[in-house]
């Protein structure tokens, strides 16, 4: 005997997407709806615009942060918020290429200004070249990270921003949570949340407005939309930590869909106990960048001087 086809629970339409953790159905244009109106409560639970005018939109080309520049840039127009959008080019061969002709695409289509910066410029080496003045490729995302974090830091103060949206999701979220208890890590835990604040004027605030929003759903988010974006992987990510995380993650989630979203809510009501400890620590400037420190040298500095590229201010 045949069945019938899943039919959306809002409309009727025939669902293209069960969604496991609520037993909803959808079709796609109730789908995307109801992501939208998601993250639209995010932003303002935690008021994640509320600082200033002009707002930047730190864009890869990847699915999540154009899933994010989507979403959130008419509801950043509503508010009259000044936006652009910036791209970092971290020198990972030709990888990076097809992401930003996308991201600069995606900011042309809305009137947005691009702005992009490279590793090779702004530090003096691709990260490609810096692995092998480092010897090693296991470094390969600490140098990334940290050095891409620094230099967006950096370029959004440079460019006045007064907050930088980024498109990190549930599973990113809930991935950096267990590695910083594999780790150790209580400062960072209590500087975690939907807005990384440090009371430091050097620091431009960053806002996730789909930290709450499981991957999946922004790649169905693009395909539902018709949006462009970039799908490959980084060729060092195998190397990252993180892998062993996603992948013991995703199996705990696969029996119990909630699993990533309950971790997130617990480490949540965690970093609301560390922050009275650890979340206002005062800051100085680097010797060198001048960028926020907890002691003489920042992190970025500390990497770069330990493959000698590091530049006097």
């Amino acid at each position: 005997m045949r069945t019938s086809s899943p039919r959306c629970d809002r409309c009727g339409r025939k669902a293209r997407y069960i969604q496991r953790y609520s037993g909803n159905s959808y079709c796609g244009r109730c789908f995307t709806e109801n992501l939208v109106r998601r993250v639209r409560r995010e932003i303002r639970r935690g008021h994640l615009l509320r600082s200033g005018k002009r707002v930047v939109f730190a864009v890869s080309g990847g699915k999540d942060s154009i899933a994010c520049l989507d979403i959130v840039h008419p509801i950043a127009a509503e508010r009259r918020k000044e936006m652009s959008v910036v791209c970092i080019d971290e020198g990972v061969g030709d990888y990076r290429a097809r992401g930003i002709e996308i991201a600069r695409e995606a900011a042309r289509s809305r009137g947005l200004e691009f702005h992009l910066f490279s590793f090779k410029e702004e530090i003096g080496e691709g990260i490609d070249s810096i692995l092998n003045l480092a010897g090693t490729k296991e470094v390969s995302c600490t140098y990334c990270g940290v050095l891409r974090r620094w230099l967006l830091n950096r370029v959004a103060g440079e460019l006045g921003a007064d907050v930088m949206v980024t498109g990190h999701t549930l599973d990113d979220e809930a991935q950096s949570a267990l590695l910083n208890l594999i780790r150790g890590d209580p400062a960072r835990i209590a500087r975690s949340g939907p807005e990384y604040v440090v009371s430091d004027p050097r620091f431009v605030p960053r806002v996730k407005p789909l930290r709450r929003i499981p991957c999946r759903e922004t790649l169905l988010y693009d395909l539902f939309r018709g949006l462009d974006f970039h799908i490959e992987k980084c060729p060092y990510a195998k190397y990252d930590m993180r892998n062993e995380i996603r992948r013991f993650l995703n199996g705990l989630e696969e029996g119990r869909p909630t699993s990533k979203s309950s971790l997130l809510s617990s480490m949540d009501r965690i970093s609301l106990r560390l922050n009275r400890t650890y979340g206002d620590v005062e800051l100085k400037a680097c010797s060198i960048c001048g960028q926020p420190t907890g002691g003489e040298m920042c992190k970025a500095c500390r990497l770069l001087k330990s493959v000698d590229l590091l530049r006097d201010a």
